[in-house]
């Protein structure tokens, strides 16, 4: 009830609210949310303005800042939880969690697209990429306001409600490795893709061959470059001609 009283004394609308109700609504809405407390709202108010609203102050600098720092939470959580992973299963999964669709999906977790400030002309729904945008915006602000080490504290918890499990974790994985997904695929049917490798030039050329078939053509600056591409042509053969991963 209390918290309906308040939302209505502030008018606030789609994310539009006014200069003299804007600070007070953040801070009462996170409050809520139990997220922070009441420091640096000035900071606050510039990580959750759209440039829309205004062109010089703001979240754009902050979500420089906040790139890194977020990228720097989820290295560490990783390299935390997962110590059986190697360096370039780590770099894989950084690379899925720091991207726009999953953190705009922490946005949408903790709200934030209902606090976004933005002009008159912004047109809804706020995009996914404007949602991580804010999201990194907002973790520089709690850097800022916080420290790392409380920021951290935060980020894991807030990863924690969409964080995937050990199984989804290597279906990442495999999606990444497209040699990986094209064995797999073939091995259904007792199948086996062969790679015929030459160079040229600079350049080496893999063709992926099934039941001693060509199927598909890659190159790259490496052996193991041109069969990945090889590779992913091939799964773009197989299904365009209808033999879909289950």
């Amino acid at each position: 009830m209390l918290w309906n009283y308040l939302r209505n004394i502030l008018k606030f609308n789609r994310g539009i609210f006014s200069n003299r109700a804007d600070t007070l609504y953040i801070r009462i809405y996170f409050w809520k949310k139990g997220i922070l407390g009441d420091r640096k709202a000035h900071i606050l108010r510039e990580a959750l303005t759209h440039p829309s609203y205004d062109e010089k102050t703001n979240y754009e600098r902050l979500e420089f800042l906040g790139d890194s720092v977020w990228g720097l939470i989820v290295s560490s959580y990783l390299f935390e939880y997962y110590p059986k992973l190697d360096e370039g299963e780590l770099t894989l999964l950084k690379a899925y969690f720091t991207n726009n669709n999953f953190i705009s999906k922490l946005a949408k977790k903790i709200g934030l697209d209902d606090v976004l400030k933005v002009g008159k002309s912004y047109r809804f729904p706020v995009s996914d990429g404007t949602l991580a945008d804010i999201f990194e915006s907002f973790v520089a602000y709690l850097y800022l306001a916080y420290g790392f080490n409380k920021t951290k504290k935060w980020g894991y918890k807030v990863m924690a409600h969409l964080f995937p499990s050990e199984k989804e974790i290597e279906k990442i994985l495999f999606s990444f490795d497209p040699k990986g997904k094209l064995q797999a695929i073939l091995g259904k049917d007792g199948k086996v893709p062969r790679y015929d490798v030459m160079k040229d030039g600079s350049l080496f050329k893999a063709t992926v061959c099934i039941d001693g078939k060509p199927v598909a053509k890659g190159t790259g600056h490496s052996i193991r470059e041109a069969e990945k591409n090889a590779a992913h042509k091939a799964l773009m053969v197989l299904t365009d001609y209808g033999q879909k991963e289950e």
